[in-house]
């Protein structure tokens, strides 16, 4: 083993080519030769037996009659085939009737009826067929044949085979030679250059590409690594740009966080003072009202809380799935309620195309239902009064398990559609002001659908909607169904654009 480690790749790829073509010569030129005799056999067999059942149709009237001269007249017929050696005719008690040939060819000869309809052995072949007409059964006509010519066939042939794969091996080797020096030397040029750099530290060095294959492509891949090492110093700086991108954004954050927590406190604490100081003077409705927008502002702070602490979990994989099954129908249920209120103020036309039955799933119930409630929170807010959202599912042909919202508000441009799904990131600074939120929304979500192996794609176009896309792995979908009912008409969603074909 040691010693083959210590070949060059040359040697080992001659050594190999030649090995593996001598084998695959070798198996091949055994299956045609053997496949051969036993075609020439079977021919035979077919011939002698065809020639037995002949000569019994023949026969039969001279065993009838008692008349074995007319039998040898028949069985004489066999001169005209040279391979038989002998025949015999037996009667039904077992005598022999008539015979044809060298009585000697055969020793012993089979009784009759124990024979079986073809057999050979010791370069011989007899044939047992049995003579019969509408009176039974006569006897039994027996032929001997010899399978000389057939070996002699199959000896020559034998010869001409190891012949071939002589000639075969001798032209595998010297292709093996010419295969084994092109593929070797690019390699060997390569060693050398790789040599030189790690000996001399100069990373100027480039190794020359003598072909397109693979080997060129190694090379190629090589050149460009060290040219990569040579531009560390721009990656750098462009990781530090990318550090700064995210230190503007996050002081982004802070500043719309600045506004969205002393929107809400303000609020808190204003209503607070008026009901504190009865500035109102007992009147109990508009106490009730004030309350009323206190609670509404402290849920939304609550929010915000929440939203801060999920990011944090996620980016600091904090955050730990509890997975079981579900009817992810009811979920969505639950979020169209959620948002029913907003839908009704907006007069906003809320559809959906899902199956009939019950969509089993396994997934962290919680988590997908924050997802639900954040897009369709986003559908809703951005659809214009008198808009739409549709809500549909549905299997991609790879058997992901997909829902789509879709929504007929501003949409979102095709330079946005990636920086949107990033943390602390908002489209449309009047839009986004308008609307409020943290720009945390989609990220969180983004997160949740990765954790659950899944993934969450966004199609949109300005001034005509947007489409998400909640993706599941089919291994996480439980129920069995054909989802050729719903087509891709109904489904009324941009699948295409989103990189989807269902």
């Amino acid at each position: 083993m040691k010693r083959l480690t210590s070949w060059s790749i040359r040697s080992k790829l001659i050594w190999l080519t030649t090995a593996v073509a001598v084998a695959v010569i070798t198996v091949v030129t055994a299956i045609d030769l053997w496949h051969g005799y036993n075609n020439q056999k079977q021919s035979l067999e077919r011939e002698l037996t065809a020639v037995g059942r002949m000569m019994a149709d023949n026969v039969d009237a001279s065993l009838v009659f008692n008349d074995p001269q007319s039998a040898e007249t028949t069985l004489d017929a066999l001169r005209g085939l040279p391979i038989v050696r002998a025949a015999r005719i037996l009667d039904r008690d077992g005598r022999e009737f008539a015979r044809y040939g060298d009585a000697s060819a055969v020793e012993p000869w089979p009784s009759i009826g124990t024979a079986p309809p073809f057999s050979a052995q010791d370069g011989i072949a007899v044939v047992s067929t049995p003579i019969s007409n509408h009176q039974g059964w006569q006897g039994e006509l027996q032929i001997v044949a010899s399978l000389d010519e057939l070996e002699t066939t199959a000896w020559q042939t034998l010869l001409a085979g190891i012949g071939v794969m002589i000639g075969a091996t001798i032209a595998a080797w010297l292709l093996a030679r010419i295969l084994g020096h092109a593929i070797s030397r690019p390699i060997e040029h390569l060693v050398s250059t790789m040599e030189r750099v790690s000996k001399d530290g100069d990373f100027t060095l480039r190794a020359t590409a003598s072909s397109h294959d693979e080997l060129g492509t190694l090379i190629d891949e090589f050149n460009n690594m060290i040219a990569r090492i040579q531009l560390y110093n721009e990656e750098l700086s462009e990781a530090r740009d990318r550090a700064e991108r995210a230190n503007a954004s996050k002081t982004r954050f802070l500043g719309t966080m600045s506004h969205e927590l002393r929107t809400p406190l303000n609020a808190i604490i204003g209503f607070s003072e008026l009901i504190e100081s009865d500035m109102m003077k007992g009147d109990l409705k508009r106490y009730q009202e004030y309350g009323g927008l206190i609670n509404n502002s402290g849920r939304h702070l609550l929010n915000l809380v929440g939203d801060l602490l999920d990011m944090s979990k996620l980016e600091s994989h904090a955050y730990q799935l509890h997975e079981a099954e579900g009817d992810v129908h009811a979920l969505i249920d639950d979020g169209i309620a959620m948002v029913q209120l907003q839908v009704g103020v907006k007069q906003i036309t809320l559809s959906r195309k899902l199956m009939p039955d019950a969509t089993m799933l396994r997934f962290d119930e919680r988590a997908i239902r924050q997802v639900l409630v954040n897009l369709l929170g986003n559908a809703v807010k951005f659809t214009p009064s008198g808009g739409r959202v549709e809500i549909a599912e549905g299997v991609t042909e790879q058997g992901e398990y997909y829902l789509a919202i879709s929504d007929t508000g501003p949409g979102i441009s095709q330079e946005d559609l990636a920086r949107v799904m990033e943390p602390f990131e908002q489209v449309r600074s009047h839009l986004s002001r308008e609307h409020g939120g943290t720009g945390l929304g989609l990220a969180i979500s983004r997160t949740l659908m990765e954790l659950h192996g899944g993934r969450l794609t966004l199609s949109s176009e300005l001034d005509v909607g947007t489409t998400v896309f909640m993706l599941l792995p089919r291994d996480r979908l439980i129920t069995e169904r054909s989802w050729d009912g719903i087509s891709r008409e109904e489904l009324g969603v941009r699948k295409t654009a989103a990189g989807l074909d269902t």
